[in-house]
């Protein structure tokens, strides 16, 4: 509720860059982690026809590697009894 008064500009536009690196991190988070989850699913598929692009399967694991990384530290960081063994052995897990 307001009583008329104005948001001063400076106040304004800090607001609005905010509201402006928020909504571009959301996309940035929801898109690596949508892209991960296609490269978990082709990776572990294995498609022969993947197979003549160099590289390309282990971009895809290092991709889904990040995937599972993620997920163990947001289980770490939201679940107290989530155990620091299964943090690190997601981290082994992506250094492979």
């Amino acid at each position: 509720m307001t009583d008329g008064r104005a948001i001063p500009p400076q106040i304004q536009r800090q607001l609005s860059d905010w509201d402006k690196f928020f909504r571009r991190w959301w996309v940035y988070h929801y898109a690596l982690g949508i892209s991960a989850t296609v490269a978990s699913i082709t990776v572990a598929s294995n498609p022969k026809l993947l197979h003549p692009i160099p590289n390309l399967l282990e971009t895809l694991a290092w991709l889904a590697a990040w995937r599972i990384l993620h997920l163990a530290c947001a289980r770490y960081a939201a679940d107290s009894t989530s155990p620091l063994q299964d943090l690190l052995d997601a981290a082994k897990k992506g250094c492979r």
